[in-house]
C-alpha cells in the first residue's frame, strides 16, 4: 500500500529488495482514497497519475502492477490479498501514538490483525533530530520469536526467506 509519503517510499523500497531479481514476483502497488474524500473521482485520477511516475523508478526484476480502488483503507487492503496470489504485505507505519492514534487508528495495526496473509510493517528510521533517514533496507540479523507453533514455522520460513539464508536447526525462544 502506498499514500505517496516518505514512509510509504521506504516501504517501496523494501519491497523492492525482497524482490531482488526475481522476475516471478510480482510487486501490486496499491493506493486506497478513502472514500470521505471530497472530490473523489479526481483524487483516484491523480493517484493514479503518481503511481504511473513511481512505477519506472522500482528497481527490481519483479513485474509491477499498479491499482488504485477507494474505501476504507484497511478494508479495501483486506480485500486486495483475498485473491490468493498474494504472499506478503510490506507497508509502512506512521508511528502515530496517544491522541493521534486514538482518533486516526492504525491501518497497519488493522492489517495485521485482519489480512490473510504477513504483513511486514517498515517503522520509520529517524535521526537524533528526529528526522526521517532514507536508506536502503538491508537484512542482516532477524529476530524470529519461535515458541514451537504454526505461526512461528511460517514466521522462521518467512525469515529465511528475507535472509536468503538456510538454518539447519531451529533454536526456540521463550
Amino acid at each position: 500500500p502506498l499514500d505517496f509519503s516518505p514512509l510509504s517510499q521506504m516501504a517501496l523500497e523494501t519491497a523492492a529488495v525482497l524482490a531482488g531479481g526475481r522476475p516471478d514476483v510480482t510487486l501490486r502497488l496499491v493506493h486506497v482514497v478513502n472514500h470521505g474524500c471530497l472530490n473523489l473521482d479526481s483524487r483516484i485520477e491523480s493517484a493514479t497519475a503518481q503511481l504511473n511516475r513511481v512505477r519506472p523508478g522500482i528497481s527490481c526484476a519483479a513485474r509491477v502492477e499498479s491499482r488504485v480502488t477507494s474505501g476504507w483503507p484497511t478494508l479495501k487492503l483486506r480485500e486486495a490479498c483475498d485473491d490468493g496470489e498474494v504472499s506478503l504485505v510490506v507497508m509502512s507505519s506512521h508511528g502515530r501514538t496517544g491522541l493521534a492514534r486514538m482518533i486516526m487508528g492504525s491501518v497497519a495495526e488493522r492489517l495485521m490483525e485482519d489480512a490473510p496473509v504477513s504483513v511486514l510493517v517498515v517503522k520509520p528510521r529517524l535521526d537524533k533530530q528526529g528526522r526521517l533517514v532514507p536508506a536502503v533496507p538491508t537484512f542482516r540479523h532477524l529476530i524470529v520469536g519461535y515458541n514451537h507453533s504454526e505461526g512461528a514455522e511460517r514466521a522462521l520460513t518467512l525469515a529465511q526467506g528475507v535472509a536468503n539464508w538456510r538454518v539447519d536447526r531451529k533454536l526456540p525462544v521463550n
